[in-house]
This record gives structure tokens, C-alpha cells and sequence, in this order.
């Protein structure tokens, strides 16, 4: 009874109540560990922010029991799409964050537009048709001796250059010029 506890508490310490992805402060626990993990051993990580296009419209037309129920199947239509190992964490409103560790940008950007095309295409339970839930993303690779703050920074940058560009899109950091 005592370990069921235990792991009822951790589980609440570590994930968001609403959507079971994990909660903000756990994100930091981890992604400052993998930034670290990446920096020392040389290997690749993304990190992709995804946001859920026109929400505040969702909640204002539909209710907010409906835009619990987008997020809840957000999160659901995200880890259809992913490996176990990738972390997907809740750091805002309908903002979230998705961590691949040993991952290339370009196998990110193919992952991430697969999940964007996955969410647009989906029929979401509460959602009337013709309307669609969809999302826009930000993804970068890490730079070297980067700060996760930095590295958050960078994909949010990404993820208004998505919005900016007309949503429902991803939208990759451009490539500095080799050499």
C-alpha cells in the first residue's frame, strides 16, 4: 500500500493532471538532463514546440470541457506517432513540448510533420465538423554549450515563425552557413 502511494504521489509530481503528459517541472528535470547527456557523448536531440492553432477560439465557441477533451486527444495523437523514449511534456495552456533524444533534425522534421498531418487530418470527438484542430511547430537541434532556457527560446522562435507563416505548419530554425 505504501509503494502504490509512493508511485501515486510521483506520478502526480510528474504529470500534467489534464492530459498525462508530463508537467513543466518535470520537463526541465529531463531535458536538462538530456541536453547535458547530448552535449557530453556528441549525439543529436530536437526539440519540437507544438501549439494548438486558434484555441482561445475552441474554448470561447465550444466550451472548455471541449478544450480539455482537444488536449486530452492532442497529447493521444502525439504518442500514437512517437517512440517511448521521446518526451512529451505540457509546459503551457495548450502549448506543448516534444523532446527526441538520439534523433537528427531531419528524422525530427519527418516525425513532427507526420504528427502535424496526423492532427490535422483527425476527427476530434467533441469538435463539430467542418471544424479542424490544428497545430503549429517550432523544432531545432541543440547548439553547443546551449542553456535548455535557450534551447526553448529557440523552438518558440520557430513556433511563431510557423504561426506567422499562417499555422498548421512546422517551421525549422534555418541552417547557419558551414565554415
Amino acid at each position: 500500500a505504501q509503494k502504490e502511494q509512493e508511485l501515486r504521489l510521483q506520478k502526480l509530481a510528474t504529470t500534467d493532471e489534464l492530459t498525462g503528459a508530463f508537467n513543466r517541472r518535470h520537463f526541465f528535470e529531463l531535458g536538462a538532463r538530456e541536453l547535458a547527456r547530448t552535449a557530453r557523448y556528441g549525439t543529436s536531440s530536437c526539440l519540437a514546440m507544438f501549439d494548438v492553432d486558434l484555441f482561445k477560439s475552441i474554448n470561447d465557441d465550444l466550451g472548455h470541457g471541449v478544450g480539455d477533451s482537444v488536449l486530452r486527444e492532442l497529447v493521444q495523437a502525439i504518442r500514437e506517432q512517437v517512440r517511448t523514449t521521446d518526451v512529451i511534456a505540457r509546459i503551457g495552456g495548450e502549448e506543448f513540448v516534444l523532446l527526441m533524444p538520439e534523433t537528427s533534425i531531419e528524422a525530427a522534421a519527418t516525425t513532427v510533420e507526420r504528427i502535424r498531418s496526423a492532427i490535422a487530418e483527425r476527427r476530434f470527438q467533441d469538435v463539430p465538423a467542418p471544424r479542424r484542430v490544428t497545430v503549429s511547430v517550432g523544432l531545432v537541434a541543440p547548439l553547443p554549450n546551449e542553456t535548455l532556457g535557450d534551447f526553448l527560446k529557440r523552438a518558440d522562435s520557430c513556433l511563431y515563425n510557423a504561426k506567422e507563416m499562417g499555422r498548421n505548419r512546422v517551421s525549422l530554425e534555418p541552417r547557419a552557413p558551414h565554415g
